[in-house]
């Protein structure tokens, strides 16, 4: 029993410490770190996946700089951070609390950013959100382990929500789009993942210029 009380404990203990490891301000690193870290840490357990995109991104947007550039980097930090909790066995839970971190995060740019015109960088951030998360929850249905359904039902509610943050009309109608065919159950969710994937797929390429180079340094120093 005791070893067991031990165990817990020690499996909390070192979540918190990656966590407090991103968020303080004594931990200052290159994007291409804070990606390694919390890629690594997705990997170690899912379940706190979520909670590492969110402190990580909180540094980021702390320390300053290109907010253009910095909502790029929520959109591809989702991404591998996501492929890497599916491939350590995360469950809807976990995917979808990586969903709300990230959008979380793309309003706390927004914040931050003021009245700066970032809506390149918040477009391709939103609409990475919804790939990885569709192609995900899409994962998970294939491999059995939640069911098709609630797939589709996890899917359009994340999606939903990155609609509710996107930047322009048009990006919130192609979101909401793809929202409601993954909850009208109509719509198998390998389509749902490829719409998401298109919709993504269609602003990379404008995104490019304010996205800014993933190597780019979160902090001076």
């Amino acid at each position: 029993m005791l070893a067991k009380t031990f165990k817990g404990f020690a499996g909390a203990a070192m979540t918190s410490v990656l966590i407090l490891g991103i968020s303080n301000p004594a931990f200052s690193k290159t994007r291409n770190e804070y990606m390694t870290e919390v890629v690594s840490g997705c990997s170690a357990n899912a379940s706190s996946c979520g909670a590492l995109i969110e402190a990580a991104m909180a540094e980021i947007i702390e320390a300053g700089g290109s907010f253009g550039s910095i909502a790029g980097f929520v959109g591809r930090l989702t991404k591998q951070a996501t492929k890497a909790a599916v491939k350590a066995g995360g469950s809807v839970e976990a995917i979808g609390s990586i969903a709300v971190a990230a959008t979380n995060s793309v309003e706390a740019v927004k914040e931050a950013a003021g009245d700066a015109n970032i809506t390149t960088g918040l477009n391709s951030a939103v609409m990475g959100i919804a790939a990885s998360t569709a192609s995900a929850m899409n994962s998970l249905a294939e491999a059995g382990t939640i069911t098709p359904a609630q797939a589709a039902t996890a899917t359009a509610t994340a999606i939903s929500a990155a609609a509710a943050a996107a930047p322009t009309k048009a990006a919130a109608k192609t979101l909401s789009s793809v929202a409601s065919a993954a909850a009208s159950g109509s719509v198998s969710m390998s389509s749902v993942s490829s719409a998401a994937s298109g919709a993504a797929s269609a602003v990379e390429s404008a995104a490019a210029p304010s996205g800014g180079s993933p190597t780019q340094a979160a902090s001076p120093g």
